[in-house]
């Protein structure tokens, strides 16, 4: 049986883009969660009302589908996505594929797995769980690595904003 929540974040404020004028803005962040016995799919976003104009400023997905347990171990698959545009000259895209087999013994496990980027190279995935009262930790590694070519070097500028989202309902950008 598939389990269905969702919850809305409303707030407002005041706000201004670089050096400019401050002005007043509201803030309004969906959230849809389905889960199921084999995945879940859980959907986000965030609004901005700034001057009677209203853009999509942050969305998100996150996506996994597992199989049937087979003794202790598992498969699963994953698809991340994220699309980040603060303002309306630049847009981040970035969409993450997984692949793990984890491995479950009492009320805890491991998992082993890769993960591909859109425009990076591959990762693998290491991790370990464990069940505490109706909570579950969790705790991984992901390791990286680039191809290295003899006497040639490239650099590559990327402008970006991390964005987290505070317990007042603002979004906070550093």
């Amino acid at each position: 049986m598939a389990q269905v929540s969702g919850a809305i974040d409303v707030g407002s404020g005041v706000g201004r883009v670089q050096s400019g004028t401050w002005v007043r803005e509201s803030r309004l962040a969906p959230s849809v969660r389905l889960n199921h016995r084999f995945g879940f799919l859980h959907t986000d976003a965030a609004l901005l009302e700034r001057g009677g104009t209203m853009q999509l400023d942050r969305a998100a997905y996150h996506a996994v589908i597992a199989s049937p347990a087979f003794g202790p171990f598992r498969l699963a698959g994953g698809v991340t996505g994220t699309s980040d545009s603060v303002y309306s000259t630049l847009s981040l895209r970035r969409p993450e594929m997984t692949a793990a087999l984890s491995a479950a013994y009492r009320r805890s496990g491991v998992w082993l797995g890769t993960s591909a980027r859109s425009g990076g190279s591959p990762a693998i995935v290491a991790g370990a769980w464990r069940t505490l009262g109706a909570a579950v930790v969790s705790v991984y590694s992901t390791r990286r690595s680039s191809a290295a070519r003899a006497l040639e070097f490239r650099e590559r500028e990327v402008a970006g904003w991390d964005t987290t989202v505070t317990d007042s309902g603002s979004i906070a950008r550093p």
